[in-house]
C-alpha cells in the first residue's frame, strides 16, 4: 500500500510500499528520458527502503539530497512530505510546503492528492476552531480528488469516509456518505475495507455491527493476524477479556516471532485476572525484543498485582531507560513513585 497519513480512526498498520511512476511518453526522445526515469525510480527506492524499515534519519537525509540535487522534481516534494509528515519527525509545516509543491507541479496525482489532504488532516487534529474549519474543505476536497483520479485508490476512499463520518455536518459531514464510501472501499479491498468500517461503526457506537464485522473477517480470513488482533482489543474494550483471548491467541499463533503478538495476548491475560500466565507470555515476548516497553509496562503491573515490588520496579525502569514513548515512561516514572 502507499504511504498513509495517520489521521481520524487510527490506522491499522501495514508495510509501505512505493507508488507507481508516471511518466510522460514523448516518442522521439524517450530513449533521451529513459537514464533520469531510472535515476528517479532508484532516488525514491533509497528514500523508500529506510522509511519503511522505520530509519527515518536516514530516509529524510536521503530526501534531503535528492531534492537538493533534483530541486524541480514533484517526486522528491512528494518523498520529502511522506518523511516529514511521519511521527518521529512531525514537521507538518515543511511538509505542507513540499507537498503543495508537489500538487502544483502535476495536479492530477492520486497519490499527491492524497498525501495532501492526510497532511492537511493531521495539521487540523492539533489546530484552533478556526484553522480547522479553514482547513476542512481543503481535506475533503484533496481526498475526494484523489478517488476521483484513482477510483481504484482504496486508502483515499477511506480516507474520504473517515472525512465524512468524522466532520461535522457544518463542515460537509455525511454519514450516509461515509459508510457507502467504506462499502466501495471493501468491494475492491474486503479485508481493508470492512476493517475501517468496523473501526467506524465502533466509534458511532454500533457496537454490535461492529463486533459482527471484525468476527466476520476472523472467520472469513483466517490466516490474516490484523482481524484476530483486532476482535481481541475490541472484546477487551467491551471488558470482555476472557473471550478476548482466542483471538489473541490466534495472532500469537500467526506471528509467533514478533514482540507486539505476546505483548496483545499478554495484555488481555492481565485483564482477565491471569496474572502468572500474562508473565510468562510478556517474557517470551521480550526475548524476541527486549526493548519492548509495553511489554516491561505490563509485567511491572503484573508484579505489582502479585505484590512484588522489586520485580514490578525493575520492570518499570526498563521502560524510564528505554522506551521512546513519552507517555508510556511518564505512566511507569509515576508507578515507581508508589513503590517502597
Amino acid at each position: 500500500m502507499r504511504p498513509r497519513p495517520s489521521w481520524g480512526v487510527k490506522h491499522l498498520q501495514h508495510g509501505h510500499t512505493l507508488r507507481d511512476l508516471r511518466r510522460t511518453n514523448v516518442k522521439r526522445w524517450w530513449w533521451m528520458l529513459l537514464p533520469a526515469a531510472v535515476v528517479v525510480a532508484q532516488n525514491a527506492d533509497a528514500v523508500k527502503a529506510p522509511f519503511r524499515a522505520g530509519k527515518i534519519t536516514e530516509a529524510r537525509r536521503t530526501a534531503e539530497e535528492w531534492l537538493k540535487s533534483e530541486p524541480s522534481n514533484p517526486d522528491a516534494h512528494y518523498w520529502m512530505a511522506v518523511v516529514l509528515q511521519h511521527r518521529e519527525v512531525r514537521d507538518l509545516e515543511t511538509a505542507t510546503e513540499h507537498i503543495e509543491e508537489a500538487v502544483d507541479r502535476v495536479p492530477n496525482n492520486a497519490d499527491y492528492q492524497f498525501m495532501l489532504g492526510g497532511i492537511y488532516g493531521q495539521t487540523a487534529q492539533s489546530a484552533g476552531m478556526i484553522k480547522q474549519a479553514l482547513l476542512a474543505p481543503k481535506i475533503k476536497r484533496a481526498f475526494a480528488r484523489a478517488v476521483e483520479l484513482n477510483p481504484e485508490h482504496v486508502e483515499a476512499r477511506i480516507a474520504l469516509a473517515q472525512y465524512y463520518l468524522m466532520a461535522p455536518g457544518f463542515m460537509g459531514g455525511d454519514e450516509d456518505e461515509g459508510f457507502r464510501q467504506l462499502d466501495e472501499a471493501a468491494k475492491r479491498n474486503e479485508p481493508r475495507g470492512r476493517m475501517a468500517k468496523a473501526a467506524m461503526l465502533e466509534r458511532k457506537n454500533r457496537l454490535a455491527e461492529s463486533e459482527s464485522e471484525w468476527k466476520l473477517l476472523a472467520t472469513k480470513y483466517p490466516e490474516d493476524w490484523i482481524p484476530h488482533k483486532n476482535l481481541g482489543y475490541f472484546l477487551l474494550r467491551r471488558n470482555r477479556a476472557e473471550e478476548g483471548l482466542k483471538p489473541m491467541q490466534r495472532y500469537v499463533a500467526l506471528r509467533p516471532d514478533t514482540a507486539d503478538a505476546f505483548d496483545s495476548l499478554g495484555e488481555l491475560q492481565l485483564a482477565a485476572g491471569r496474572v502468572d500466565e500474562a508473565i510468562t507470555t510478556l517474557r517470551k515476548g521480550l526475548v524476541i525484543d527486549p526493548t519492548f516497553g509495553s511489554s516491561w509496562f505490563l509485567l511491572g503491573q503484573a508484579h505489582e498485582r502479585k505484590k512484588q515490588p522489586a520485580e514490578a520496579k525493575s520492570a518499570y525502569l526498563k521502560v524510564v531507560e528505554n522506551d521512546r514513548n513519552e507517555q508510556l515512561k511518564k505512566q511507569a516514572t509515576e508507578r515507581l513513585k508508589h513503590l517502597p
